[in-house]
């Protein structure tokens, strides 16, 4: 269980690093738990070893734990990918595609928090000549 929580708990946080940061560490995890799972002696197996053989063969399970992983900010972008029902790579590629957009946006809000406009009047100074 512990080999498969592996790559269920890679949670991305666009606060630490980059999308194609996170999607290079899925796929490490991943290919480390398919290359073990591959290599496994199931001979005395109770059904088990070998569902975790096919699940780490199957293309959907790898995709959808990839974006299980995302937090539920990108819920919206995450369930648009999802409708397509989309292959590994094509996933990918989108997530590739609108993360990066979503970040970019979520930071100028930051900087724009972080300084705050300032308005300025056209007005001139009114001068005090002690006639009014």
């Amino acid at each position: 269980m512990a080999l498969v929580d592996s790559f269920a708990s890679i949670p991305f946080d666009d606060r630490k690093g980059t999308i194609d940061d996170h999607i290079a560490s899925y796929d490490r995890t991943w290919n480390t738990f398919a290359a073990i799972i591959s290599r496994a002696d199931l001979k005395e197996d109770d059904g088990f070893g070998e569902g975790l053989r096919c699940f780490a063969k199957s293309d959907a399970a790898k995709t959808e734990f990839l974006l299980r992983s995302f937090p539920p900010l990108y819920s919206n972008t995450i369930e648009n990918i999802k409708a397509k029902l989309p292959s590994y790579d094509d996933a990918v590629r989108k997530l590739r595609e609108y993360i990066p957009m979503r970040q970019k946006g979520k930071k100028r809000k930051a900087e724009l928090a972080e300084n705050p406009v300032v308005l300025k009047t056209d007005r001139k100074p009114v001068k005090v000549n002690g006639k009014q």
